[in-house]
């Protein structure tokens, strides 16, 4: 079955690679502007039987953030901080949206809806997030589109390792969940709310 993974990697890579993503296995990575690495990865399900087999597509965003970060890329400089993972479904209101692999191989082409979800809305998602001011933009827009602010956390300590204090502090302050955590991973990074 590996070839069907093969397959799906590289029908994936004719959509992405001419918008600046390289392949290496299931993810492929936008390192194009150094400040924000965009991903997609192909997620096997768990629970994948013999002849019934699906997977997810999900999507990250990180921000540059220095000397400081959970990951590094090779290739590029510094450390980053992942402000945005979010399965491909959450675009379209199913988070838990699995893709079925085709029953026979060769792959005449990605499924459809798969496709569709890419290009209007996952795609033109990623190239709005072009830079750091770009990306916080983006994901205000997502949080306003889906009514919750999943990523105002992140988001709010990756800008404290870059300095941003006040842009950081408004987004603690919206972050949802226990106020006294918030305010003591916000302490965590120099950030007084």
């Amino acid at each position: 079955m590996a070839d069907v993974w093969k397959q799906i990697a590289k029908e994936l890579n004719t959509l992405l690679a001419p918008r600046g993503f390289q392949q290496s296995g299931l993810k492929f990575v936008n390192r194009v502007i150094p400040e924000v690495i965009r991903a997609v990865t192909v997620s096997k399900f768990r629970w994948n039987m013999p002849g019934d087999f699906r997977f997810q597509l999900i999507v990250s965003v990180y921000l540059a953030t220095g000397d400081t970060g959970e990951f590094d890329f090779p290739g590029c400089a510094g450390r980053y901080s992942i402000v945005f993972e979010r399965s491909t479904g959450d675009f379209v209101g199913d988070e838990s949206l699995l893709y079925r692999v085709p029953a026979q191989l060769p792959l005449e082409e990605l499924d459809e809806r798969l496709r569709a979800n890419l290009e209007s809305r996952v795609l033109p998602f990623l190239d709005s997030c072009s830079s750091i001011d770009a990306t916080i933009g983006a994901l205000d827009k997502y949080g306003n589109t889906t009514g919750h602010r999943l990523f105002s956390m992140q988001l709010a300590i990756a800008l404290a390792r870059l300095g941003r204090v006040e842009e950081s502090r408004i987004l603690f302050l919206r972050t949802p969940g226990d106020e006294s955590v918030v305010r003591q991973v916000a302490a965590t990074y120099g950030i007084t709310i």
